[in-house]
């Protein structure tokens, strides 16, 4: 089993002084707090800081320990564990005596849920005299990497590092600065070489200096090896993958004639570089406020599209390759459909003229409706004479009647689709309380 081994050495290589952790921690009571770190390593130091008076300020993070170590003695003047931390990185002394921590929150003792945190504490008393967290609090977590920085006006930057998300916060807790990292690459921690990531190890903010003149008083330095050489590789298009291995764009059915996508992109998130190849139709359940970047050109202007939009667009005539940022407080929600086969026009939907529909595509692909009903409101008989996709918009209760079938009672809910074969007819109650909105659609 390894562990950790600080040591302090000359230019010539001799060793000034040196502390070995397994002389100091106590294997149970300092044991491994995460459940799934390998036994082989034991401690994993990830933070160490000197002190204005020579002790040390050091992180170990499977062990969930900051400790203040003394200089002189090499003992542990000062613990800091769980269930206070879990797996932190980046303690920092303030000038008021308070240490400031990146508190990742992975595996927690005191909670159910993993979520991350910025914490002040005490080191007198052990208790958090400050934090930052979000609402709800899993919208905020990155386990691994991270820290923050208390700045000159009192605010905090906070780097949520696997997410490649920087931003300063008041004492307050109010978000007074964001930013998130545009450039993707390979991942340099974790995760398969034909992923994308645009993780950022360390954000700091620090003052410029000398005759530049900047808009801003202050700059931030990206402490990552990845960064410098993402923009090349972004522009010759090495980053980009297929549109159903691109981020939060989830495979979920398939078959002969079409794919089904379920996109999901958490607020502060962002896709990665992909390429749209197929056809694609595309039905928005949730709606949030996005910004779009074609590769190659700048960011386009942000935009929020209004719930329920359907699209069609023609990428098997001319691909298109970009990424999609939600930088809004919503998570956004679609589902995309996309065609495999490049000629159509094999099956022949029929019109729907009752009511409750409304036509809202019809091409050489595909023919598509929406179905709004109201609490108690029908819509009548409609004859599926070619395969498709019925997407819930708004879910509620129905009952569909079918000849010769009888009844039955189907509780949709939002986001959920279904496969419908050709052939049969049907008709459809809102038996629930709520307002039901559907599209459907038919392939050509």
């Amino acid at each position: 089993m390894y562990s950790d081994y600080i040591v302090e050495m000359t230019p010539k290589g001799e060793t000034a002084w040196e502390w070995r952790s397994w002389d100091h921690l106590d294997p149970v009571t300092d044991g491994i707090s995460e459940i799934q770190s390998p036994r082989t390593i034991w401690s994993n130091g990830n933070g160490l800081e000197e002190l204005p008076d020579g002790n040390f300020l050091a992180s170990f993070r499977t062990t969930s320990l900051v400790l203040r170590i003394s200089r002189k003695t090499g003992e542990i003047l000062w613990k800091l564990g769980r269930p206070m931390v879990a797996g932190q990185h980046a303690p920092t002394l303030l000038s008021n005596g308070n240490i400031l921590i990146f508190d990742n929150g992975v595996h927690r003792l005191d909670d159910p849920l993993s979520y991350s945190r910025v914490i002040e504490v005490d080191p007198a008393t052990n208790k958090i005299v400050w934090k930052y967290q979000d609402k709800p609090a899993w919208n905020f977590f990155t386990p691994r990497m991270g820290n923050a920085q208390r700045l000159p006006n009192g605010n905090t930057l906070v780097n949520e590092a696997a997410f490649g998300r920087f931003f300063e916060v008041t004492k307050e807790g109010e978000i007074v600065w964001e930013y998130v990292n545009p450039h993707f690459g390979k991942p340099f921690f974790a995760g398969p070489q034909t992923s994308q990531t645009n993780q950022v190890f360390k954000a700091l903010r620090s003052a410029l200096k000398g005759g530049l003149v900047m808009r801003r008083r202050f700059k931030i330095v990206l402490i990552c090896a990845f960064t410098a050489v993402q923009p090349a590789l972004a522009q010759n298009g090495k980053l980009a993958v297929p549109l159903e291995k691109s981020g939060y764009h989830v495979p979920v059915f398939s078959n002969e004639f079409l794919n089904v996508l379920r996109v999901h992109v958490p607020s502060k998130r962002s896709s990665g570089y992909h390429t749209h190849s197929l056809d694609q139709f595309r039905i928005l359940i949730e709606e949030a406020d996005l910004i779009g970047q074609v590769l190659g050109e700048p960011p386009g202007t942000p935009y929020r599209d209004p719930r329920g939009i359907v699209t069609y667009t023609a990428y098997s005539k001319k691909p298109v390759t970009h990424q999609l940022t939600n930088i809004g407080s919503t998570a956004f929600h679609n589902i995309v459909i996309t065609f495999p086969e490049t000629r159509p026009r094999r099956f022949a939907p029929a019109p729907r003229e009752v009511v409750g529909y409304t036509q809202v595509l019809d091409n050489e692909r595909i023919h598509a409706w929406r179905l709004v009903l109201e609490p108690g409101q029908s819509a009548g008989l409609i004859s599926q004479q070619a395969p498709g996709m019925r997407v819930i918009v708004q879910g509620g209760e129905i009952v569909e009647s079918a000849p010769g079938n009888g009844e039955r009672g189907m509780l949709l809910r939002l986001g959920d689709f279904y496969w419908q074969e050709p052939g049969g007819k049907r008709a459809v109650r809102n038996i629930g309380t709520s307002l039901l909105e559907v599209v459907e659609l038919e392939l050509k």
